[in-house]
């Protein structure tokens, strides 16, 4: 970063420093939606009543109205211009400066915004970009004279002037003295981990610091990544999401001017091996790691009945450990399907659903192919049913030999029988005559 050193050579006439309103952080692209809940911070150098200002942004002229403190700034104060106050209150719980609301959205991919006076003149105008950084991953962009810094959110202190950076304004009588710009030392560094074990799906951060030469702390350049898997981001933090498991070799890289450095982060990818149940009771629900691996369950969701909870940040589980959350914590029904999900929204398969799964598809067709011997045996059930049938039926449908006998003797004696009666007969008509 460019620091100035001021060397008095002459002096010159006396002169005053025009009164100014800068534009000094954007919150233009905030983690998660952007709507609602962008801002820019504006500090003024002297007394100025903005309120009939307006913020000109994507060739609109947006009004100011005033929601807390006074629009009418004094020399070192601030004020938040929010499209949405309400939403910002909800962000920002702690801020208690002066708040203005007013209606516009900021292009993700960067744009030229304006503040205009009264009389519709340009007093400041600051123009961004993606490559700034502060994009999607909770940092705003913090101005120091004509450089962009990626940095955390201080919505309503004004950095510049406390810094004592070129960026503060005065409104006093002053001399004019020639300036000595002195560079520092011609090097950057970058510090971050060097190997990182995270789990298919799980959102993965990663984060950097950077230095100059004689060891400080260095926050201007643009910082960029690229994961390995053919993404990439922009920013000193930032997330991502790998979707399968293997090796990857993230490379993050900043650059400033002529200077640059780079760093080689090897990530492994881990399958997620996660059991979720829930008490029979309804007093916890339960997640169980299963892998050899730590699992990093920060902001996931549990979802009940169209309720969540959201856990919290560096909740760790370790390996082949269990976590319960207890109903007086998370203040949950669990009732009807209850199931987690990612930060993003997606859902997490755990090994239950995949065991069910497999229950469906495998255990299914066995149960069919046990099922086939028990068709061959009905036959012999129903022959055995033959003996129930009526003893006239039996007869007539029976082929054993020995109702063939039986049968055969009662028809000899029936024949026999019948003989001797012809023969009587005749023999009685015979004697009649």
């Amino acid at each position: 970063m460019k620091f100035f050193g001021y060397i008095a050579l002459m002096l010159c006439i006396p002169f005053s420093v025009s009164a100014e309103v800068l534009i000094t952080e954007i919150m233009y692209a905030p983690d998660g939606a952007d709507s609602k809940h962008e801002w820019i911070e504006v500090c003024s150098d002297s007394t100025q009543d903005i309120i009939a200002w307006k913020f000109y942004e994507n060739d609109t002229n947006h009004g100011l109205s005033l929601i807390s403190g006074a629009s009418s700034l004094g020399s070192g104060e601030c004020a938040i211009i929010a499209d949405n106050s309400d939403t910002f209150l909800t962000d920002y719980p702690g801020f208690s400066g002066n708040l203005i609301d007013s209606a516009f959205s900021l292009s993700n991919t960067g744009e030229t915004i304006s503040l205009k006076d009264d009389s519709s003149t340009i007093v400041d105008s600051v123009t961004y970009s993606e490559t700034d950084g502060a994009k999607d991953d909770g940092n705003s962009l913090h101005r120091s004279g004509s450089t962009l810094t990626s940095k955390t959110p201080t919505p309503g202190s004004d950095e510049s002037t406390s810094s004592g950076s070129s960026n503060s304004v005065v409104s006093t009588t002053q001399y004019s003295y020639e300036s000595v710009e002195i560079e520092p030392p011609q090097d950057i560094y970058l510090r971050t981990e060097e190997d990182i074990i995270t789990n298919v799906g799980s959102y993965t951060k990663f984060s950097v610091e950077s230095y100059d030469a004689t060891g400080s702390v260095f926050e201007g350049g643009s910082i960029y990544w690229t994961f390995g898997d053919g993404a990439s981001s922009y920013g000193r933090e930032v997330k991502h999401k790998f979707l399968y498991e293997g090796e990857y070799n993230v490379v993050v890289e900043i650059k400033k001017g002529t200077l640059s450095d780079s760093k080689n982060i090897q990530v492994k990818v881990v399958p997620m091996r996660i059991v979720f149940s829930v008490d029979e009771d309804k007093k916890w629900i339960s997640i169980k790691n299963k892998s050899e691996y730590s699992l990093d369950v920060s902001e996931w969701r549990i979802m009940s009945s169209g309720q969540y909870f959201k856990i919290p940040e560096n909740t760790i589980i370790s390996p082949n450990n269990t976590v319960l959350f207890p109903r007086e914590i998370t203040k949950l029904a669990l009732f009807g399907d209850v199931f987690l999900v990612f930060p993003d929204g997606a859902r997490i398969t755990t090994e239950e659903e995949v065991i069910e799964e497999v229950v469906i598809e495998e255990i299914i067709p066995v149960v069919e192919k046990i099922a086939l011997p028990v068709v061959y045996i009905k036959p012999v059930v129903e022959e055995e049913k033959v003996i129930e049938v009526p003893q006239v039926a039996a007869v007539i449908l029976s082929e054993s030999r020995e109702e063939k006998s039986k049968w055969t003797i009662y028809l000899f004696s029936f024949l026999v029988f019948a003989t001797i009666g012809i023969l009587f007969t005749r023999s009685k008509k015979q004697s009649e005559r």
